[in-house]
């Protein structure tokens, strides 16, 4: 199961898949 979740960035914030 796949999963968005947010990383901190100094850019701002970034969405990364996260595969379980």
């Amino acid at each position: 199961m796949s999963e968005l979740k947010p990383r901190i960035t100094e850019n701002g914030i970034d969405y990364i898949l996260v595969g379980d």
